[in-house]
């Protein structure tokens, strides 16, 4: 696994970073930035961010990990051996976070309905660069999980033709079906890169469904497959 950086400091004061980990909402522009300001002693609106350079993808969790510190690693060689541009490639083995994710719901008998009351997640995703970039990251994912273990089911007729083959069919949850989502973190720092980073993107969309289905498991007094529809429940409650 690797990524490339590059820094160049610009004839008006601009210190312009090259990525190659490509952003598609994530907020690779901030946190790039930031790691470029800290490393460099600059304000961090002195720093333009590109995405032009080579680089595997954004996927993973890794694109803080790995291109992060592509770009931390070309900003200190700038530092260290002075000029006015710098490039890395920087190679690491993946790196993992880890955390735990708990859910309390609510079922009712007559109907079969679940709601899901809260959910409290803490991650261990290493040292955090961007604390509300993280914070959404988690929010997003739990959006996620929560749609996947609750409304979204790719269902067949007897004759292998998709029923959910529209958003009027396929349901996704809305803003008024998120309940509070209490996020917290650890950080243990990994040894695999200069940032001390493992990656947040995921956290949310694998651990909410466990403690999902863990918590409407604890409620019926057995355990089911995903998604809990009011009808499977309701079908289990008689």
């Amino acid at each position: 696994m690797w990524e490339t950086a590059a820094v160049e400091r610009a004839g008006d004061g601009r210190v312009v970073v090259t990525a190659g980990s490509s952003p598609h909402g994530q907020g690779h522009a901030t946190t790039f930035a930031q790691i470029a300001a800290d490393e460099l002693g600059v304000p961090i609106e002195q720093v333009e961010v590109r995405f032009e350079g080579a680089g595997i993808g954004t996927f993973a969790s890794r694109s803080t990990a790995m291109g992060g510190s592509a770009v931390a690693l070309a900003c200190r060689k700038l530092r260290e051996e002075g000029g006015d541009s710098a490039s890395v490639r920087f190679e690491s083995d993946q790196v993992f976070s880890s955390g735990c994710y708990a859910a309390v719901v609510e079922v009712e008998r007559a109907t079969g309905r679940l709601t899901v009351l809260r959910i409290a997640a803490v991650d261990d995703c290493g040292t955090v660069v961007n604390p509300l970039l993280a914070e959404g990251q988690v929010y997003g994912g739990t959006a996620y999980g929560l749609g996947e273990c609750l409304v979204e089911e790719a269902e067949w007729d007897e004759w292998g033709n998709p029923l959910s083959s529209s958003f009027a069919a396929y349901h996704l949850l809305t803003a008024a079906e998120m309940p509070p989502v209490e996020a917290a973190f650890v950080e243990t720092p990994s040894p695999l890169n200069p940032l001390g980073a493992k990656g947040i993107g995921e956290g949310g969309a694998i651990g909410v469904l466990p403690a999902v289905a863990n918590a409407v498991a604890d409620a019926l007094g057995r355990r089911l497959d995903p998604p809990f529809t009011a009808q499977k429940l309701w079908e289990v409650l008689r």
